[in-house]
């Protein structure tokens, strides 16, 4: 009578019930065979017929849209963490070895980014965040370096702990009517009849509708230098953000010399590690994550909470 190799132990997929090997222990240990990953993930055990050895793989999205890239946006992982200067020193030296610097960077490895936030006439994406709504999404206009001349529109969803990011270019005149609570050049008859043009971009589309549906109008500026650290394998994006400010003059964004106000306490800042699938065993261990104090910070809804203009019920 021939010998079972394992246990046999029922897995999902596409909402079927299949059965497989019981699973070993890999780097996304924690989760017991059959059960779901975070994000979408789940176990699948693939048998060696010639070694009869049983080896662990991330087989597939369970969501089909979580796979499909649409206008260069892909749902990732991002985790952030409220870290002192003195842990984020230790943490560049450790991943100075590992990682390389974002070549987009400037000499002294950082760059400046700038955002005007969007929300409707009821504050809607700001209570989401306090509440901690699930789907959520934010309009955003945003810029490198105080450079007007790349300028780009994105739309960032949060949805079951993933997030992803849809972006389309702007010109100078499009984001300054934009900002004044106007259509882009030529798309005024656009939002009146819905947005609906085959060459427009999607996220530009949904702009204009909520635009028009849920009156969008720019509410604050938050500005903030980054440090970025790049892994091709996974696609690990660790980034380090300091000095971040917010001001309540929207019409100043593509200005300079407008006043900021400082949002962390002194000697605090925000790291973020974002990736695909999956988080390489080596950078983790040298994060060491377990250590840090991880939070849901939006940038977002701190810069309105402590706007000069503040939020009803914050004042």
């Amino acid at each position: 009578m021939r010998r079972r190799s394992g246990k046999r132990t029922p897995t999902r997929e596409n909402g079927s019930q299949k059965t497989a090997d019981a699973v070993t222990q890999t780097e996304f240990a924690g989760k017991p065979p059959g059960r779901d990953l975070p994000g979408g993930f789940f176990y699948v055990s693939m048998k060696n017929s010639i070694w009869g050895s049983t080896r662990c793989e991330i087989c597939r999205y369970r969501r089909k849209e979580m796979k499909m890239k649409e206008d260069g946006g892909v749902w990732r992982h991002e985790l952030k963490y409220v870290c002192t200067e003195p842990q984020l020193a230790i943490l560049e030296g450790r991943l100075g070895p590992l990682l390389t610097r974002d070549p987009h960077a400037g000499r002294d490895g950082s760059y400046t980014i700038r955002s005007v936030y969007f929300d409707d006439a009821w504050d809607s994406c700001f209570y989401e965040n306090q509440d901690g709504t699930d789907p959520r999404e934010k309009f955003r206009i945003r810029i490198y370096n105080g450079d007007t001349g790349h300028i780009t529109l994105e739309l960032k969803q949060k949805l079951r702990g993933m997030t992803r990011k849809i972006s389309c270019p702007l010109t100078k005149e499009n984001c300054e009517r934009m900002l004044h609570g106007r259509p882009p050049t030529g798309q005024e008859d656009m939002r009146e009849s819905g947005g609906n043009r085959a060459d427009m971009p999607e996220v530009l589309r949904r702009f204009l509708i909520q635009q028009k549906e849920r009156l969008l109008t720019a509410k604050v500026i938050v500005e903030y230098d980054r440090t970025p650290y790049v892994l091709r394998h996974g696609n690990v994006r660790i980034t380090i953000d300091r000095n971040i400010a917010s001001a309540d003059s929207t019409s100043c964004f593509l200005g300079q010399g407008f006043l900021k106000r400082p949002v962390m306490p002194v000697g605090f800042q925000i790291l973020e590690v974002k990736y695909d699938a999956f988080l390489p065993d080596y950078v983790r261990q040298v994060l060491q994550l377990d250590t840090l104090r991880r939070t849901s910070f939006s940038k977002y809804y701190e810069c309105r909470k402590r706007g000069t203009n503040g939020i009803s019920g914050y004042l």
